[in-house]
């Protein structure tokens, strides 16, 4: 301190000495100086727009209360002088424009396409949502809501199935198979439906063609029994029609099992006829060509390969005289 050194560096060392952190050799941060300045005006000029706002607010109620005071004096002169009090105007409440009925917009069309897209409540909703506004509708005035949807669609199933031209009594079987379709959301993948229908002496309806999670006996029992509980016809199954597939025909995890364990109660199997032909002919097949060691048959592969080359024209009629027929099998 006795050194011959400028008086702002002897302070900034005593500074320093009592307190680091309020010392810097820096210079001053311009930036944060201009940003903590501005803070303040804005605080300054709220502070301002308050004491303004409230001033007028209290010259406000002034002139009000001096105004009521000065009719009420008046109204009482009035009254005084012809004895006769003016009845005060009735509010008129404010009428809310007119809900429109989302039940009579939720179609059974509109129901049965969800049921076939397989969509949730959740997506059933957001997708009606967004046609309704991508067709100027007003959805202020058109309550969308998960509940709404739930109540039209569980309503358009009952209507689905008092529309069929069942009655209670009357026994139907149930038939159902396994496609591969293209999927209807991009047109190239392949998703597994399942279509589903039941017949009665002299008419059918078609339940549904719904999308099932795979092609296991699980899934497909399933899928065959959602549409038969939604249509309430669990009484009146008493058959099965299916092909001869093990996920249909297994007797531990397949559908027909299961769909008679859902049932509570045993069906009549119609199996495919043409399915258990197929059987029976393959082994005929096996019995007269020997076994094959794939689907595919060679000799009858050869065959499909040189199809073109082979003369397909019509063949002459045979001869079916019997002495012709007795001299070409005689020896020579």
């Amino acid at each position: 301190m006795e050194a011959k050194i400028p008086e702002e560096e002897k302070a900034f060392l005593e500074a320093q000495r009592e307190d680091r952190q309020s010392c810097s050799m820096a210079g001053v941060d311009e930036k944060l100086k201009r940003a903590t300045a501005e803070k303040r005006r804005k605080r300054q000029r709220m502070e301002e727009m308050k004491k303004d706002a409230a001033a007028s607010s209290s010259t406000l109620d002034r002139d009000v209360a001096l105004e009521s005071s000065t009719t009420s004096s008046s109204s009482k002169e009035e009254t005084e002088d012809d004895g006769f009090i003016a009845p005060t105007p009735a509010k008129c409440p404010r009428r809310r424009p007119p809900k429109k009925n989302i039940q009579n917009k939720l179609t059974k069309e509109l129901t049965l396409a969800w049921e076939r897209d397989n969509l949730s409540i959740r997506a059933a909703t957001s997708s009606y949502a967004a046609a309704a506004m991508s067709l100027d509708h007003d959805i202020e005035h058109l309550p969308v809501s998960r509940s709404s949807i739930h109540r039209a669609r569980v309503k358009n199933h009952e209507e689905i199935a008092m529309s069929f031209s069942f009655k209670p009594e009357v026994p139907l079987v149930l038939h159902w198979d396994g496609k591969l379709l293209p999927s209807l959301a991009d047109g190239r993948s392949l998703e597994e439906r399942v279509p589903v229908l039941v017949s009665a002496e002299d008419t059918e309806e078609l339940l549904g063609v719904p999308v099932s999670a795979d092609g296991t006996g699980q899934a497909v029992a399933e899928t065959v029994l959602k549409l038969v509980r939604e249509s309430s016809l669990e009484g009146n199954i008493i058959g099965m029609a299916f092909d001869t597939t093990a996920a249909n025909t297994g007797m531990v995890q397949g559908a027909c099992i299961r769909i008679e364990r859902a049932l509570e109660k045993p069906l009549v199997w119609l199996a495919c006829r043409h399915h258990i032909l197929e059987v029976v002919l393959k082994d005929v097949f096996e019995a007269c060509m020997g076994p094959s060691s794939g689907p595919n048959i060679a000799l009858f592969k050869r065959l499909q390969n040189r199809w073109p080359i082979v003369d397909q024209s019509r063949p002459p009629a045979p001869d079916t005289d019997r002495s012709v027929i007795r001299r070409r099998s005689s020896p020579p």
